[in-house]
Order: C-alpha cells, then structure tokens, then sequence
C-alpha cells in the first residue's frame, strides 16, 4: 500500500525543465608574453613590472623565441622587501640589487604541472643568477593533503609548484606557488606571495 501510495503521489509530480549548460574550456594558453600577462593584471603586480624595468630585464620578459619558467610575486611581498631593504620604491634600491632579485626569478626552461615538464621531487635548475646565490630547487606538488603553513593555514597544493622545499636548498626559505601554470608565448608563469631567495645556513647573508 505505502509502495503504490508514493507511486501515485510521484505520477502527480510535475516533470523537471530542462535547463540548458553552456561549458567552457579552460584556456591554458594566454597567447601573450609574459611581460604582457603582468602588464595585463598591473592592480596586483606593478611593483614587479616596475622592477623588471628598472632592472633592464624586460627584454627576457617580452621575446617569444626562448621559453622560461617566470616565478612572478605580488606587489604586498615586493613592497615588503625593498621596506625591508631601507627604501620605499624599488627605483630607490641598487639597481644590480634588483637585478639579481629577478634573475633569481628567472628560470632556464619551462617548467609545468603540464606533460610532467615539472619534476615531483624537489630538483635542482638553473636559474639566470649565477654562482652559488642562484643555487634553486622546485617540484611540482601531486598531493590532495594540505600543506600547512604558519602564516597562511593549510591550503590544498596538488598541481602548485614549491620553490626550495623545506631541506632542498639549505636553508633556503620554503615557498608554494599562488597560482600555478599560466602558460605565455614565452614559457610559464607561476605566482607567489613572496619572494625566494638562496640561504646556505642559518648565517649565510642573502645576496638580495
């Protein structure tokens, strides 16, 4: 009885519309340099842009015949670091400072959580610094679990890519990736909260 009662109940249901969904790919190609992206998104990253000038480091930047991995960092971090360095703009900073910073930021190939161009265990390249001060290592996150940091909380970091891993690099600052896989004409870009830098120990003097 209860069977056919819910039965009959259903037949007086009014039929569900059908709504139609219109899907969108996800575009993994910009089709733009990475000077340009940057310039494109100035409200969150003008301190960067102006440092790359200021640096005379904009031509790596905007060609399109050799491919890089640009780690990018917000303005909050950048304006950090150069308060940090006694100066309230970046052209009030030594201009090889600068250059050093971004050649740090700069590296040699292109380096994605896309067709396993990125290693999962932390990996030394080569960066655009030379000497030991350029020494960098990345990986590519391929966990669900949260990393859990002490500033921001845990955050999911599956497809993010991780600069100097704790114990990677000396002791060189741990840094996760904002957001991950932007793909340019000219490489990649991954963006980050703050900026990284090589640290032989707990005495060793960055260069930058």
């Amino acid at each position: 009885m209860i069977a056919l009662l819910l039965m009959s109940s259903c037949e007086e249901l009014p039929l569900q519309k059908n709504y139609s969904y219109d899907g969108e790919q996800i575009e993994l190609e910009t089709g733009i340099t990475a000077y340009e992206w940057i310039k494109k998104r100035s409200d969150k990253f003008s301190w960067m842009l102006e440092a790359i000038d200021y640096a005379e480091m904009s031509s790596y930047y905007m060609q399109d015949s050799v491919k890089y991995t640009f780690l990018v960092i917000d303005d909050v971090a950048l304006e950090r670091w150069a308060n940090n360095n006694g100066a309230l703009e970046i052209t009030d900073l030594d201009k090889e400072k600068v250059k050093s910073l971004i050649k740090y930021h700069i590296i040699k190939g292109q380096y994605s959580a896309y067709d396993k161009q990125c290693p999962i265990e932390p990996s030394f390249v080569k960066t655009l610094l030379a000497g030991e001060d350029g020494l960098l290592t990345m990986h590519c996150v391929k966990s669900s679990f949260p990393i859990y940091n002490a500033a921001d909380g845990p955050v999911i970091t599956s497809g993010n890519i991780m600069i100097n891993a704790t114990y990677a690099n000396g002791s060189s600052p741990q840094r996760s990736s904002v957001t991950s896989n932007i793909i340019t004409t000219n490489g990649v870009i991954h963006t980050f909260s703050d900026y990284c830098f090589y640290k032989r120990d707990v005495n060793y003097i960055p260069l930058f």
